[in-house]
């Protein structure tokens, strides 16, 4: 697989003296008002780096965006608000002086149509990638995607996520793909849901399939550790990795 000369160069990385030094990540995180953002933007604000979080959201103070702010040392977190994913201009903006990025967009919020999905999951991480290729400063793209992602699953998210892959890697070979399983932990989607459920069916929840089906969940704050550890270990480029519990 070809690799450009400079992204074979170790992203050196010094996290022994948590907010009090500077780790050398000047980390893009697009995505980062979700569910997964403030934990991976936490997991490296701790060891010191700069975060940039571009966000397209209606109010540019809202809890989503706000919490953000305190995942890294004053003036080392910044809020790119009124993010276009159309402006290719825009996009070189925010990751110009980046040599990580990190892709955590996803399709939970505001989906009603088919191309909805293909919007989140394949034409942004494109777009993001094409953008990372331009960017000579970058030296490791971290693309997520989602444990069963296939272009043959019933699902129109898996199948999406897939062909996402697939545009990435086309652009950019370099990327390190993440594939969690069910995330869990505060305030998280999958537990959440059950509990309005319970809440809303006086103690009831909807269930399908006899109970038969099952799930892997993996701890939120595991999946930020596989971030700084992917961002550590050079080898990790170009890689694919399932993340969940055996």
């Amino acid at each position: 697989m070809y690799v450009r000369s400079h992204q074979i160069r170790k992203l050196h990385i010094y996290d022994q003296g948590f907010r009090n030094s500077i780790s050398g990540i000047r980390a893009t995180i697009f995505g980062a008002t979700g569910f997964v953002g403030p934990y991976v933007g936490a997991v490296l604000g701790y060891i010191s780096s700069d975060l940039i979080f571009p966000h397209n959201h209606k109010y540019p103070y809202d809890d989503e965006v706000k919490e953000l702010k305190l995942c890294a040392s004053l003036g080392q977190s910044w809020i790119a608000r009124h993010m276009i994913f159309e402006d290719d201009k825009m996009l070189d903006r925010v990751i110009a002086n980046s040599n990580v990025v990190i892709n955590l967009v996803g399709p939970r919020k505001n989906i009603k149509h088919q191309s909805d999905y293909e919007y989140a999951n394949i034409e942004i991480p494109r777009r993001i990638a094409a953008a990372v290729k331009r960017n000579p400063n970058v030296q490791r793209f971290i693309h997520f995607s989602a444990a069963g992602a296939d272009p043959k699953s019933p699902s129109v998210e898996l199948r999406t996520k897939f062909h996402g892959e697939e545009a990435v890697r086309e652009i950019y070979p370099e990327t390190t793909i993440f594939r969690p399983t069910t995330i869990y932990g505060y305030n998280d989607y999958f537990v959440r849901l059950i509990l309005t459920q319970r809440d809303y069916f006086y103690n009831f929840n909807i269930v399908t399939d006899d109970c038969t089906a099952k799930r892997q969940p993996v701890y939120v704050h595991d999946v930020a550790q596989a971030v700084l550890n992917a961002l550590k270990l050079t080898e990790t480029i170009g890689q694919t990795y399932e993340l969940g519990i055996k």
